[in-house]
């Protein structure tokens, strides 16, 4: 079995250890108050979401983050239904402007949150906010810690109702004074009517509804008790009017996107960032164990053989078995006279430099330049004539014919 398989079946054994420590061991929440439409924590808003849509139906739309700018470039038919909720909700002058225009045009929108800027506090009128303000990352110590109940008494309408939450959920309360623009308290703490929790302020054709507990519209106020009635009881105020739930990007805040990056939800949850460090180790384990050089034995290679003596002689077997003794001497002469042309520069070939031929040629070997001129004028004859020679004859003219040949380059 090749190492790459064994590597893959430890590293399958490793991931199906962790999978089965992270099935069995306990979840751990995020306490964080996102209200994402895509978190299921206790104070994300997966389930609020879902449960608000099935009873709504179509008239429910969850739209992405944008700021008030956006929203109100949009033309829609008739009044329509704004729910902004968030931890912290931080509104500029000139986004109060915006949630004023839209209720003054008909439309119902609902704020809630445990802050929501002098601006818009000073613009209904006067509203101070009162109670405790939990550090995000305490809350899961505050739910712990507290486990006493307050009791939310609804005051919108004929329907007088009581709900018990947890005592954390709404503790931030609204304090509104005399010189506050004509108002209806919804909702308070305890029968106290300076603990107002929900307060409708009518604006023009519409209304804008101030709610001091955010947290109960989330996952976990959805599941606690008769939350989700006392949810409904607040919603029922937009009566038939499409909805639309919009996580705010306000000028002073911006909240992060839905959808954590991957990475980022690993490091939330230990079992799974301990699973990611274990693949990146057993990456660096492969790579190093699949790095090394492999040793391989080199071939010894014979270099290849020269064959052109043996084609050499093959070929002048073949014209020798022909018997044209006379036909070699032309091909020898033609040679010698193209080595002495290269060479020495001289043309044998040309009768009429024989003089000055045989001059050069008898400087560079040991003959007389009379003797090459008479044996290069005795082969040219003789291959003018086509006369036959033999085989000895042959020999002889090829000796002689090497002899002009300079010794340096014979």
């Amino acid at each position: 079995m090749k190492g790459v398989h064994v590597f893959l079946m430890i590293a399958a054994f490793f991931g199906l250890v962790i999978a089965l420590i992270a099935m069995g061991g306990k979840r751990s929440y995020d306490w964080e108050p996102s209200f994402s439409h895509n978190s299921d924590e206790p104070f994300g808003c997966e389930l609020f979401d879902r449960m608000v849509s099935r009873s709504m139906g179509s008239r429910y739309h969850m739209e992405r983050p944008q700021t008030l700018r956006e929203l109100s470039k949009h033309q829609y038919d008739g009044p329509q239904g704004w729910l902004f909720v968030d931890y912290q909700l931080r509104f500029s002058p000139g986004e109060v402007g915006i949630l004023l225009d839209l209720a003054r045009r008909g439309d119902c929108v609902i704020v809630g949150s445990i802050e929501f800027g002098s601006p818009l506090c000073d613009s209904l009128g006067g509203i101070y906010i009162d109670g405790n303000h939990r550090n995000p990352d305490k809350m899961e110590w505050a739910m712990g810690a507290f486990s006493e109940k307050t009791m939310i008494i609804w005051k919108g309408d004929q329907r007088r109702d009581s709900f018990l939450v947890h005592s954390v959920l709404s503790e931030r309360t609204l304090s509104l004074n005399h010189d506050s623009l004509p108002y209806h308290v919804l909702a308070v703490r305890e029968e106290m009517e300076q603990d107002t929790v929900a307060v409708s302020f009518p604006v023009g054709k519409g209304e804008i509804i101030l709610i001091s507990t955010p947290l109960i519209m989330t996952n976990y106020g959805m599941l606690s008790g008769r939350g989700s009635e006392y949810i409904f009881r607040l919603l029922s105020r937009f009566g038939d009017k499409p909805v639309h739930r919009v996580r705010l990007n306000t000028l002073s805040k911006t909240r992060e996107e839905d959808m954590l990056a991957m990475l980022e939800y690993i490091k939330t949850q230990p079992p799974l960032w301990w699973a990611w460090c274990l693949l990146i180790l057993l990456i660096l384990l492969f790579m190093l164990t699949n790095a090394r050089r492999r040793q391989r034995a080199i071939p010894v290679v014979s270099p290849p053989q020269n064959h052109a003596l043996e084609f050499v002689r093959l070929i002048g077997t073949l014209y020798s078995q022909q018997g044209n003794h006379a036909d070699l001497l032309e091909k020898k002469f033609r040679y010698t006279a193209e080595r002495l042309r290269r060479e020495l520069h001289v043309d044998i070939t040309d009768p009429q430099g024989d003089h000055l031929s045989a001059a050069v040629i008898a400087r560079n070997n040991q003959a007389t330049p009379a003797e090459v001129a008479a044996l290069i004028t005795e082969v040219r004859q003789l291959l003018a004539s086509r006369t036959s020679i033999s085989g000895s004859q042959l020999l002889h003219y090829v000796n002689s014919l090497n002899g002009l040949l300079p010794t340096t380059i014979q």
